[in-house]
C-alpha cells in the first residue's frame, strides 16, 4: 500500500525583495501623478489615474518584470497599466480583484512595520475551512482562509489578476506610498 500527498490547483504569489527604491522615484510618486478623486478600492488615501505612460515607475515595472518574472513565463508579459498609491494613517483599501488582468502587482516604494499588510482571500474559504478542520494538526495540512504577507519598502508581490486582496490601515505616521500594476500577455499577432 502507498500513500502520497498532492496539491491540487496552487496559487502562485511571486515575491520579490531588496528592490533599490530612490529618492527621486519616491518624489516622483509623490508630486508628478495626476491623482483621482475617484474611490476606488482606496478608503482615505490618494489612487492616481491608471496609465500606461513612459516614466521612471514604468521602467521600475519593466525591470521588475524582466529580471524576475519573465524568467518562468512562456509568452511574454506585457504592462496594461499602473497607478500610485498614498495612504496615510488609518487609510487602507478593501478587498478587490484585477479583472482583465493576468497578473496583477505592487511595489512599495515607502512602507514600514504597521503600515498595513497585504491580505490575499482564499477564494474557496468556506469550504478550505471545513476541510482544514478534518486534518491532524502536525500533518500541516492546514490551508488558510487569508495570507498576510507584511510588505516593507523595496518589496513587490505579483499574483493571479483574479486573486481577491485588500490592504489594511495604515497605523504609522508616515505615508505608505505603492505602485499598483497589471500585467496581460503580449499578443503574438
Amino acid at each position: 500500500m502507498s500513500y502520497q500527498i498532492h496539491k491540487l490547483f496552487p496559487t502562485y504569489l511571486h515575491h520579490i525583495e531588496d528592490i533599490p527604491i530612490s529618492d527621486e522615484l519616491l518624489e516622483y510618486c509623490l508630486t508628478k501623478p495626476d491623482f483621482d478623486n475617484n474611490i476606488k478600492s482606496n478608503r482615505g488615501g490618494k489612487q492616481s489615474i491608471n496609465t500606461n505612460e513612459d516614466s521612471i515607475i514604468k521602467d521600475l515595472i519593466q525591470k521588475i518584470i524582466d529580471e524576475n518574472i519573465q524568467k518562468v513565463c512562456k509568452p511574454e508579459l506585457e504592462i496594461q497599466g499602473y497607478w500610485v498609491n498614498v495612504n496615510s494613517r488609518d487609510n487602507y483599501n478593501i478587498y478587490h480583484s484585477h479583472p482583465g488582468a493576468a497578473l496583477a502587482g505592487v511595489v512599495y516604494l515607502q512602507a514600514s512595520e504597521d503600515s498595513g499588510d497585504l491580505v490575499f482571500y482564499h477564494p474557496n474559504a468556506y469550504s478550505v475551512y471545513e476541510e482544514s478542520m478534518a486534518y491532524k494538526e502536525d500533518w500541516n495540512l492546514t490551508q488558510h482562509v487569508q495570507i498576510q504577507m507584511h510588505p516593507k519598502t523595496g518589496s513587490c508581490y505579483i499574483f493571479p489578476g483574479h486573486v481577491m486582496h485588500g490592504v489594511e490601515p495604515n497605523r504609522t505616521q508616515d505615508d505608505r506610498v505603492s505602485v499598483s500594476f497589471n500585467l496581460i500577455v503580449r499578443s503574438s499577432q
